[in-house]
């Protein structure tokens, strides 16, 4: 991928070592975790040669880029105790037991 010139949001600021290259955001801020999309979406109308191989990257990487909103919370708190084996998972296919 190419480097992209600094400037909206979720990008480096000028004169910094990453200039140009996307800045960390925080996953919960949905207007800055969108900019690198929409930098992405961009670039790729303006360049039919990137986005063949934007789209090639997406479908290799499907599986990986799918995004379920879902959270698995275990807590173990007051005068609550655990005795023996503990699972705790998210989608399970198949049996489990403790090994």
């Amino acid at each position: 991928m190419r480097r992209v010139a600094a400037g909206p949001p979720g990008r480096r600021a000028a004169g910094d070592p990453g200039e140009g290259r996307p800045a960390a955001v925080g996953p919960a801020d949905g207007e800055q975790a969108g900019a690198p999309t929409d930098s992405l979406a961009e670039q790729a109308r303006g360049d039919e040669g990137f986005a063949a191989l934007l789209r090639g990257w997406a479908e290799r990487h499907a599986p990986a880029l799918r995004a379920e909103r879902s959270e698995v919370r275990g807590t173990v708190a007051g005068s609550a105790r655990v005795q023996g084996p503990v699972i705790q998972a998210r989608d399970i296919h198949g049996g489990v037991g403790p090994g």
